[in-house]
């Protein structure tokens, strides 16, 4: 209990447990599910930091020359520093892009394959090349994902529209927040804690002579969309496109 109590440090917690330490557990497991590896870290270090020195006590286990070991990450730990590292390390890996959805070009000499993942939901299976990358590329087209995004985003909406509306009310109160600088001070920190919502939305303000902020408004932009798409990377040179996303699905199934 000793060591744990060195290592919990206040942190970033998802359940906005800001009044707890914390520490971080990172754990490798196989396609089974069956526990290979386990390591304790400090609280506040990042997801993305914690992968060096997992891939070092891996690599003394794993003999690269009899073996070619895939990492499958998230999109958290999948920094190009962590890929490359990988690399290094004579690790391939799977993953989906963090920056999202990158400027790709259909691979013309492939055709899409359709296949139905345990739910029985379909997906559509199409490889791509992106510029300037050595990786294979494979989108997949995901109706599922597109209606579960969808709806995600028509909540953070509702919330972002919401924090906008108490601002606006209190411009009409006599203690509430009405100075410009103030104001924009309330908005921006709005604008942090939904930052994929605000920027689909154009805000005006109306300041009189004296720096007073009398009215707020707000409007949507129109904005085209591919939730249902996204994207597979990997070191893999795999000509079965099922073969690649079944290996990338052993994440979702752990």
């Amino acid at each position: 209990m000793e060591g744990i109590r060195k290592i919990a440090k206040f942190g970033r917690s998802k359940e906005k447990r800001t009044d707890a330490r914390l520490v971080v557990l990172a754990v490798v497991v196989n396609t089974e599910g069956f526990l290979k590896y386990s390591q304790i870290f400090e609280g506040n270090i990042s997801d993305c930091a914690t992968l060096g020195k997992i891939i070092d006590e891996l690599s003394l286990r794993t003999s690269s020359l009899q073996r070619s070991p895939t990492v499958v990450l998230d999109a958290g730990i999948a920094t190009e520093d962590n890929l490359k590292l990988l690399k290094e390390k004579k690790f391939g890996y799977m993953c989906v892009p963090r920056s999202g959805m990158k400027q790709y070009s259909v691979d013309t000499s492939s055709q899409p394959i359709k296949i139905w993942d345990k739910k029985g939901q379909p997906l559509l299976l199409q490889k791509v090349t992106v510029a300037d990358s050595t990786d294979n590329w494979l989108r997949v087209h995901s109706e599922a994902k597109a209606l579960k995004e969808s709806g995600m985003d028509s909540r953070f909406s509702q919330r972002f529209e919401e924090g906008l509306s108490k601002i606006k009310e209190s411009l009409g109160k006599k203690k509430g927040v009405k100075k410009q600088q103030k104001v924009w001070e309330r908005i921006g920190r709005l604008k942090e804690k939904y930052a994929s919502m605000h920027k689909y939305y154009e805000l005006d303000s109306q300041v009189d002579d004296k720096g007073i902020v009398t009215n707020l408004t707000w409007k949507q932009k129109p904005v085209e969309k591919n939730e249902s798409y996204y994207l597979l990377r990997t070191t893999h040179d795999q000509k079965d496109e099922k073969t690649q996303w079944t290996i990338y699905n052993t994440i979702r199934e752990i």
